[in-house]
């Protein structure tokens, strides 16, 4: 197996790879109809959807003032007894958007 970077424009670089015979049907990986882990339980409240978000995206619980605006965001006047779809959008896309959660080179 070999590969050779092709440049194209300025900074795209693709890699090819090129095998000198066809793969071991026998040694190849079956594929899992089922997800790697079991799903989690259904939320119900803000306060277990600000943690669930802070604790798999970040690895770390929100601090007080993160949890208030979170649990804020999350909070639906027409439907107090569950969490906002709207408003967990929302939260994902902040948390995602923290110079904590991104790769700064």
């Amino acid at each position: 197996m070999s590969w050779r970077p092709v440049l194209q424009g300025e900074s795209v670089l693709a890699r090819f790879f090129v095998f000198d015979r066809q793969p071991g049907m026998d040694r190849l990986v079956p594929p899992n109809p089922e997800t790697p882990l079991p799903a989690g339980p259904v939320l119900k409240s803000e306060a277990e959807c600000v943690d669930r978000v802070y604790w798999y995206a970040l690895g770390r619980a929100p601090t007080p003032g993160e949890r208030g605006i979170a649990e804020a965001a999350l909070h639906d006047p027409a439907h107090p007894s569950k969490p906002s779809a709207d408003g967990l959008a929302d939260l994902l896309w902040s948390v995602m958007m923290t110079p904590e959660f991104q790769l700064v080179r």
